[in-house]
This record gives structure tokens, sequence and C-alpha cells, in this order.
């Protein structure tokens, strides 16, 4: 029980910490996002900075309003990696929606691997395309929504008039119906 409390009491320290803007401490947090986002994408120097101090204004917010509720240093990471890959997914979606960006100039990389090879996403819009066929009306306009359109669990729930909670469990289970599918068997 201690190691919780303790775990609990280091945490409450970072988030007060955070919330008085202990300069340190967010110099920290601000070249661990820029090199999340130095390596996953690769844009322009001054887009990736805006891209870091994005991230940071939306950390801070939501720490202020309160939406960070996790009970330890590890979910306080998680949670910070979640909104740097969120922001990342969708500064690179957004720059090649507008054109801003040549598609090899901004992309997204996993493990060093590019993922514009143009075959990669054809296959992957032809499996998508199957995956939807077969699925329940339902569940098929949750995984346009995420996946082809590329909105947030967030957006989704103000759209479909959910909790955000009740989007993200309804997503996972469209996905674990997706992964059920006899298209899908030859290659999970």
């Amino acid at each position: 029980m201690d190691d919780l409390g303790s775990d609990r009491d280091q945490l409450s320290k970072v988030l007060d910490a955070l919330l008085e803007g202990d300069a340190a401490l967010w110099n920290s947090l601000r070249g661990r996002i820029a090199r999340y986002v130095a390596f996953h994408f690769k844009a322009p120097l001054a887009a990736g900075q805006d891209l870091v101090s994005e991230i940071l204004k939306v950390l801070l917010e939501n720490l202020r309003s309160r939406q960070f509720r996790g009970g330890s240093l590890r979910t306080l990471n998680s949670y910070i990696y979640g909104i740097a890959r969120f922001r990342t997914l969708r500064a690179a979606q957004l720059a090649r929606r507008e054109g801003k960006l040549e598609t090899g100039d901004c992309e997204l990389r996993r493990d060093g691997a590019t993922t514009e090879n143009p075959e990669t996403i054809a296959s992957a819009r032809e499996l998508m395309a199957k995956i939807l066929a077969e699925i329940d009306p339902r569940s098929r306009e949750l995984l346009s929504l995420k996946f082809i359109k590329g909105w947030s669990d967030q957006e989704i729930a103000e759209h479909l008039q959910m909790t955000k909670n009740a989007v993200s469990t309804a997503i996972c289970r469209a996905i674990q119906k997706a992964r059920n599918l006899d298209c899908l068997q030859g290659i999970l």
C-alpha cells in the first residue's frame, strides 16, 4: 500500500509543478515531445516546433481542466504520449489533405519504415473496403469516422451525440467484429 501512496504523492507533486509552470519540468517535456515529433513527423522545422507547442498547450489545458484522471506517473506518461501521438497523426493528415506538404515530406513512421508506399496504401484501402462492406452499419460508421476521416473519439462522440467512453467502447467492439471477419482470417 505504501508504494501506491508514494506513487500518487509523486504524481501529485509532478502535476502541481506542471500547473505552477515549473520551467525545468516543461523544458524536459518539450524536449521529449520534440524528439517524438521529430522521429515520427517529417516536416520542416517550423512545422515541427509549432506542433510541439500545440501539444504542450493541449496538455496544459487538459491538466488545468482535470481531464487527466490517472493515478500514477506511468499513466501520466501514457496520457502525454497519447496526446502527442494523436496530434502528430492529425497534423500529418491535415498537411496531406491541405497539400501544404508533399506526401514524402510528411509521414508517420513506425520503427523507421516509411508508410507511403503506394502499393501498401492501395492494399490497405482495398482491405478496409472489404471490412466495411461486411460489418453492420453502426460499426461501419464508427470505423469510417475513426480510420478514414481520422476523427478523434471526442469528435465522433459529439457528432453521434454519445459519450467519449461509449464511442471508445463501440470502436473497440467494432474492431473486434472486424478481426473475426472471414476476409481477415488469412491475414491476422
